[in-house]
């Protein structure tokens, strides 16, 4: 039996292919992870989200946008 994610990383895929562009399911859990994480900045939990046995493979997915190291850097200079 296929599970929930293999199914929907199988649809995703698919429907990537029928326009001619390379498999987008990595691509989007890094953009999920990097969403979720601005938006809650909860990486337990986000963690349990990506089904993930560590925090550490948790952040791999996690990037920060060029407007938050922006706002970090202007913080400091405040």
């Amino acid at each position: 039996m296929i599970s929930d994610e293999e199914l929907l990383n199988q649809i995703t895929d698919g429907y990537a292919l029928s326009f001619g562009k390379p498999s987008m399911t990595v691509h989007a859990r890094h953009s999920f992870a990097t969403r979720y994480h601005q938006e809650n900045n909860d990486v337990p939990k986000l963690k349990i989200q990506l089904g993930h046995n560590s925090v550490q493979t948790t952040m791999i997915y996690t990037h920060l946008t060029n407007a938050e190291m922006k706002e970090a850097l202007n913080r400091m200079d405040s």
